[in-house]
Formats: C-alpha cells, sequence, structure tokens
C-alpha cells in the first residue's frame, strides 16, 4: 500500500448487462465481459465518456504522455512493463486518443481508437446533431478548443481538424472575443495511427534540455 498506480496500469473497459426487476427497480448483474484492448494497443489513463448519437461508447484518453522524457519517465515504463511485459515497448504516440466502444448484441464489446481526433487530454467529447461535428475540450492547462468534422455521418474514421482562435476584442465583464476555427488538416485515423507506429519525438522536434544550448541556438 502508499505506492502510486496512477497512469501505471493499462485502463480496462467491460460491458455490464444488467437486468432490472420491473417491480422494485432493483438492479442484478447478468454478464461482465472485458473489452479485448489490443487492437488499440491499450487504454491510457481513461477518464469521462460520452455517447455517440449511433449508440457507442466514446471513452477518453486524459493527459497523454509525454514523449521527451521517455528515459526518465517511470510512470509510463512502468505502464508499458505492465502492459506487455517490456518497459520500452509501448510508445507514447500510441496514447492521447479517443477509443470508441461499440456494444454488440450478445453483451460483449469491440474497441477501435480514432487517431485522428488529435493527441490530446481528451473527455467527454460532444457529437453534434449532423452526426459529423465533434467538439472537443482539451483537458489541460492552455489547452485549445478543437473540433473535428468527419466526411462521413456516424464515422470517426476520416476527416478534418480544426482549432478554435480567440481574438479578444474586449475586457469587459467576462469578455469578447471574435472567434474563428483554424483548419489543421485532414487525415484517417489509419494514416496517424501508421505515424505513431514509427514515429519518435526526433522525427517531430527538436528537444533542448541544456539552458545554455538553448540560449546559443537563439
Amino acid at each position: 500500500m502508499g505506492d502510486d498506480i496512477y497512469g501505471r496500469l493499462p485502463s480496462p473497459i467491460a460491458v455490464l448487462t444488467l437486468d432490472q426487476d420491473p417491480a422494485t427497480g432493483k438492479l442484478a448483474l447478468v454478464s461482465y465481459a472485458n473489452v479485448d484492448t489490443s487492437r488499440a494497443n491499450g487504454l491510457w489513463i481513461t477518464c469521462g465518456a460520452s455517447l455517440s448519437l449511433w449508440n457507442t461508447h466514446l471513452s477518453s484518453e486524459e493527459y497523454e504522455p509525454d514523449a521527451a522524457p521517455l528515459a526518465t519517465n517511470d510512470q509510463f515504463k512502468a505502464y508499458s512493463k505492465n502492459l506487455y511485459g517490456d518497459e520500452t515497448k509501448a510508445r507514447t504516440y500510441h496514447y492521447g486518443h479517443l477509443p470508441e466502444v461499440t456494444v454488440n448484441p450478445d453483451g460483449t464489446g469491440t474497441i477501435k481508437k480514432h487517431y485522428c481526433l488529435c493527441r490530446i487530454s481528451h473527455e467527454l467529447i460532444q457529437v453534434m446533431p449532423d452526426k459529423r461535428n465533434v467538439m472537443m475540450g482539451d483537458d489541460a492547462t492552455n489547452g485549445g478548443l478543437f473540433m473535428f468534422v468527419a466526411d462521413k455521418e456516424a464515422d470517426l474514421s476520416a476527416g478534418t481538424l480544426y482549432v478554435a482562435k480567440w481574438t479578444q476584442t474586449s475586457s469587459a465583464s467576462a469578455g469578447s472575443a471574435t472567434l474563428t476555427w483554424m483548419n489543421l488538416g485532414h487525415a484517417t485515423s489509419a494514416e496517424i495511427e501508421a505515424l505513431a507506429n514509427s514515429l519518435t519525438i526526433a522525427d517531430i522536434m527538436d528537444v533542448i534540455t541544456d539552458e545554455k544550448s538553448a540560449r546559443r541556438s537563439t
């Protein structure tokens, strides 16, 4: 006891089938089925979820792991060890995405991860009535407001991602601004997953940890 296991264990998801007594309202457990998350590379720190308009469970992976300090990130290494038996096998870019669970008629569930909906601290996304527009907040300090527009109704596997740009126009009261949406590009989940399978942070950006080197480089 006393050891913090937050983020060190893979997050499970299960489908529970309940039976309710119509006379008393009492619930009884009929079946419990774990969802196999291996096809989604396991789940990292799942949090608040919402129900899609096509009746699927839209989960979340909150606080995406930082790809920069992997060598000293004991939390993520422990997660990888507990998931794969190898503390170096889990890839950071596989996490921080939106998992969707479909409940099957037999009481089991299947899962897929939508990599094209941005890698942020997902929680409680909201699908609009058109079944294409998805609003997403970033549950983090200095995060952003994102919008995903799916190519097809009730299908989050491909679409265009936008981020809100807030241009302050007044500081009166709670403040007011002009809101515009910046297009971040179009992608399919398969395209982004393929990149997550191979890229490291060094392929994306330069990382400088020495303050003197940083001053010289600027």
